[in-house]
């Protein structure tokens, strides 16, 4: 039974495969996450606009108090834009802030209703396939597969006989074990280019 990891699926997204005699199992694996909270960035964009305005309204004073009014006054009402543009960034990380500490409070309330198998698939809006499960998939569910290439990348094409299509993309030793994977399992119905 052999198993071939780093695959992706279009659709589905990264996937392993585990070949066995009757059919293959599809376990989905999870995204890896964000990159960074974009609040973060805001709350930066925010700071440095504040900066700026404080800057702007500082010279402003200065020239102020050395007896350019007019300058003076230009300066400050230009700090204006940079104002309202940092008061809107931090605005923005104060209200993601209290967004995620509700949905924390939320989830802790919620928490043991979501032990209850139904009410979590209801919530989640999925069939009850959970995502980290591996599903089964029988080789009689197969109506046909195409073996392709993708760059360096090996590329099977599986049409169910629900007329769904799943293509399983793989590189290098994967690819090579996902191309023998189905050809032994479909025993020699792996066609050559599209379907």
């Amino acid at each position: 039974m052999p198993t071939v990891r780093d695959v992706h699926a279009e659709p589905g997204g990264p996937v392993w495969i585990e070949f066995a005699a009757g059919g293959f199992r599809v376990c989905h694996v999870g995204p890896a996450g964000p990159r960074g909270p974009l609040d973060v960035k805001a709350g930066g964009v925010g700071a440095a606009a504040l900066a700026g305005a404080v800057l702007l309204v500082g010279a402003g004073t200065a020239a102020d108090v050395a007896g350019w009014a007019a300058p003076g006054q230009v300066l400050t009402f230009l700090a204006l834009p940079f104002v309202m543009m940092g008061l809107f960034s931090i605005g923005s990380v104060v209200v993601s802030a209290v967004g995620r500490g509700a949905g924390l409070i939320l989830a802790v309330v919620l928490w043991p209703v979501l032990l209850i198998p139904g009410v979590r698939h209801w919530w989640r809006g999925d069939s009850g396939a959970s995502r980290g499960a591996p599903i089964w998939v029988p080789a009689d569910s197969l109506d046909g597969a195409w073996l392709g290439e993708q760059g360096d990348a090996v590329v099977v094409t599986v049409r169910f006989r629900t007329g769904a299509t799943v293509a399983y993309r793989a590189r290098q030793q994967a690819g090579i074990a996902l191309r023998d994977g189905f050809a032994g399992l479909l025993r020699g119905r792996l066609a050559r280019g599209v379907g």
